[in-house]
C-alpha cells in the first residue's frame, strides 16, 4: 500500500465577498520644481523670527554700534595713555570679538607699566587698569645712569649729567668697565641690567641697619673672576 498525503480542508467556509484587511496605499512621487513657493507655506512667526535674527546680526556685528571707540585708563599720562592705545590695537574692533587676555598680553611690552586688570564695558569702550612701576634704586654706569625697577628693568636714562643723589631713600649702584658694561653701549628703556647683582645690592641694603643705611650713598659693584 501507497501512503499519500492530501490537504484536509478546513470545516469552516471561506469568507465570501471583500477582504477585511486593509490595503496598502500605492505612493506616487512625483518631481517638483524647487521655486519660492514654499516660503508661502511657512507660517508668519517662523518668517518674523528670522527676520528679527538677521536684524540683531547686522546690530552686533555690522553697524559698528558695537565698535571700539575709547579705550579708558584713568590714572596715567596722555603719553602713556597714547602708548596703550597703540599697543591696544583694538579701537575700531567688535567689542565682542576681542578677549582681554590677550589685550593683556600686549600691554604688558609697556616698560614702565603693570597692567592690572582688562576689560570691555558695553557699548563700545575698553577698560584698562594699571599703575606704574616703582623705581627701586639708580643703576650708574660710565656711559650712562638708568633708574631701574625690582625686576632691573630700566625705566629712565640719563646720558649726562648722571644724578648724584637718589630720591626717597633709593639706592644708588655703581658700576665701572670692570663688570659688564661695554664702551659705547648704552641700554634702552625696557631693557634690563643686571639682575643677580640688582637683588643682592638690594637684600644687602635691606640688612644694614637703617642709621647706618642713611649714610651710604653708594654702592660699588665689582664682579669675581
Amino acid at each position: 500500500t501507497r501512503r499519500t498525503t492530501r490537504r484536509v480542508r478546513p470545516l469552516m467556509a471561506s469568507p465570501i465577498g471583500r477582504s477585511t484587511r486593509p490595503r496598502r496605499k500605492r505612493v506616487f512621487r512625483t518631481r517638483r520644481k524647487v521655486g519660492w513657493t514654499w516660503l508661502r507655506q511657512l507660517p508668519l512667526l517662523w518668517l518674523g523670527a528670522v527676520g528679527g535674527c538677521l536684524f540683531l546680526l547686522y546690530f552686533f556685528v555690522g553697524s559698528g554700534y558695537f565698535s571700539v571707540r575709547t579705550v579708558n585708563a584713568a590714572n596715567l599720562s596722555p603719553s602713556d595713555l597714547n602708548a596703550v592705545i597703540a599697543r591696544c590695537q583694538c579701537v575700531g574692533d567688535n567689542i565682542f570679538t576681542l578677549r582681554a587676555d590677550v589685550i593683556r598680553k600686549r600691554l604688558d611690552g609697556i616698560p614702565s607699566l603693570v597692567v592690572e586688570r582688562v576689560y570691555t564695558r558695553l557699548p563700545n569702550q575698553i577698560v584698562v587698569e594699571a599703575v606704574y612701576k616703582q623705581r627701586v634704586a639708580i643703576w650708574r654706569t660710565p656711559e650712562a645712569a638708568y633708574a631701574v625697577a625690582s625686576d632691573g628693568q630700566v625705566l629712565r636714562v640719563w646720558r649726562g649729567p648722571f644724578p648724584k643723589h637718589a630720591w626717597d631713600g633709593e639706592a644708588i649702584f655703581d658700576e665701572g668697565y670692570d663688570g659688564t658694561v661695554k664702551k659705547g653701549k648704552r641700554l634702552l628703556v625696557g631693557e634690563h641690567v643686571g639682575q643677580v647683582p640688582l637683588a643682592v645690592g638690594l637684600s644687602l641694603r635691606n640688612h644694614i641697619p637703617a642709621p647706618l643705611r642713611a649714610q651710604v650713598r653708594t654702592y660699588y659693584f665689582r664682579p669675581i673672576i
